[in-house]
């Protein structure tokens, strides 16, 4: 019975999100949408969609690597692996209200990665939290090119590097305090879920969940990597409807985009709310009303369907090289 209606509160907010994604995008269309938007429509250029769509697998696979390190020496799973985990999740965030994404992790990273609960929770932890660091970073670095003063742009390069290496350790134990702290009070101590708290602070405390410095500069790379896609992956979203943005114009959409992402726990792969920050960035930027609102009902969902072909296409890659394994052990047999 408690399975039952935990399945139905689930089933109503998604339903809930979905209708508000396709209110909040009804109202955007039929009440702001500009006349401009078929010229706009017509002049795609399906190149730079394509070219988007590279960047974002490759940004996959830098997700995956990120994941990957953040598990620590105590996992097994190959590279591919990691990458098959990390498009999943970046399929269920995308599809699903946002917070849901997140909590189906530890579930994908037992399944796919081998990972015991305890560590893919504080793993996704990490991971989130890390790209709120590499956000403000990237808003900090988009806010220096703007300024266009080389002493600001040469601050915020050194800071952004420093505040990731650091951010692993602080966090982890921001995370186990916090845990503890939880653990000792008298009215949880007495619930059941207090073991698996414990079980939780001890993984994140043992020696194969700690990073050396050697892997945190590793992990740096990988944020910064995966972060300068998704940036290269919107400007060629620009580029397809003709607007050949700046770097530092990139940095400060694609940071302020995904800072309004935090919304899109209450709407279906953010419908709605994304096209109303992507068109109100716009306007900040000094874009006239009826073109900030025709990029952004472009970009936006284009932004969308690149992410779930690309996580497709890492599916089918997966599958491909399960299939090309299994027919490699099937030749190799010895024939009676």
């Amino acid at each position: 019975m408690h399975k039952t209606s935990s399945e139905s509160a689930s089933t109503r907010r998604i339903w809930l999100a979905a209708l508000l994604s396709s209110s909040l995008c009804g109202i955007l269309i039929f009440l702001f949408c500009p006349a401009s938007i078929w010229e706009s429509i017509r002049e795609i250029r399906l190149e730079w969609a394509a070219a988007g769509l590279s960047f974002f697998v490759l940004n996959l696979v830098a997700r995956g690597m990120r994941l990957s390190t953040l598990a620590g020496k105590g996992q097994n799973a190959s590279a591919s692996q990691w990458m098959h985990c990390a498009a999943r999740h970046q399929f269920m965030f995308s599809i699903l209200p946002s917070a849901s994404g997140d909590i189906s992790f530890p579930y994908l990273g037992n399944k796919l990665c081998g990972l015991d609960y305890g560590n893919a929770t504080r793993v996704i932890a990490l991971y989130r939290v890390q790209d709120m660091v590499a956000l403000a970073g990237l808003l900090l670095f988009g806010l220096a090119l703007q300024s266009s003063e080389l002493l600001i742009i040469t601050s915020a390069t050194i800071v952004i590097p420093i505040a990731l290496y650091w951010s692993e350790g602080v966090i982890g134990g921001a995370f186990r305090f916090l845990l503890t702290s939880v653990c000792k009070v008298p009215k949880i101590r007495q619930l059941r879920i207090v073991t698996r708290l414990e079980t939780l602070v001890e993984n994140s405390e043992s020696e194969s969940t700690k990073l050396e410095s050697f892997v945190r500069f590793r992990l740096v790379a990988w944020t910064i990597l995966s972060w300068s896609l998704s940036a290269a992956t919107f400007w060629c979203l620009f580029a397809m409807v003709g607007e050949y943005l700046p770097i530092g114009k990139i940095c400060l959409i694609v940071a302020a985009l995904n800072l309004f992402g935090t919304l899109n726990a209450f709407t279906i792969g953010g419908f709605g709310i994304g096209e109303s920050a992507l068109a109100t960035i716009l306007i900040y930027l000094q874009y006239s009303y009826d073109s900030a609102v025709s990029i952004a009902l472009i970009v936006r969902p284009s932004a969308l369907g690149v992410t779930l072909v690309g996580c497709l296409v890492i599916e089918l890659l997966i599958i491909a090289a399960k299939l090309g394994v299994r027919s490699t052990v099937v030749s190799a047999k010895p024939s009676h």
